[in-house]
């Protein structure tokens, strides 16, 4: 241990002396808030789901507070994860509340690569995928259309039935025109 010397005996004593003097300017700031606000805090509500974000559907608890996720935690009883989350899974609060996060249709108005967009209306997407599906399979019959997880979620079913419904009907209209 080093010998204290009279320098840094000055210091501690400023230092202590500061420490002091704010404390004292500090006190009762917080025992003077109002006790109805003191005693009311956020509802912190505990929400069992699963991870959509690959085919694992690993089992997860998300914490909500007035309804906004604020922390996502793992399900100790998970029998693939046992409590585990990937940091895919950890990263969804980032991706949902995130101020890029595409919340509807968005069509391309620039050049490729110039990231120029603008939003559309859900009909005028599918309407859009449908024409550009129509005018790939005018020269065949077969069109696929997969959402890339392997989960085949029936939101996503009914989407793609109705732009390969759509496509059809478009194709059907190009065929003559594509023949000539």
């Amino acid at each position: 241990m080093t010998a204290m010397t009279r320098r840094s005996f000055a210091k501690l004593s400023a230092l202590a002396g500061a420490a002091g003097a704010v404390g004292l300017a500090a006190h009762g700031s917080l025992t003077e808030t109002d006790q109805a606000f003191a005693q009311s805090g956020v509802e912190r509500v505990k929400h069992h789901t699963v991870c959509h974000n690959c085919y694992n559907n690993c089992p997860c608890w998300v914490y909500t507070e007035d309804g906004v996720a604020v922390k996502i935690e793992g399900d100790e009883n998970g029998t693939l994860s046992k409590g585990a989350l990937c940091t895919k899974a950890l990263n969804q609060l980032h991706l949902v509340y995130s101020p890029r996060h595409v919340l509807h249709p968005m069509k391309r108005v620039g050049e490729r690569g110039t990231n120029e967009w603008e939003a559309i209306s859900w009909d005028e997407a599918v309407d859009l995928a449908a024409t550009k599906i129509a005018e790939a399979s005018a020269f065949g019959e077969s069109v696929f259309v997969h959402d890339g997880r392997g989960k085949g979620a029936v939101a996503y079913e009914a989407f793609a039935e109705e732009v390969v419904a759509r496509g059809k009907r478009e194709r059907d209209t190009l065929r003559p025109a594509v023949a000539r």
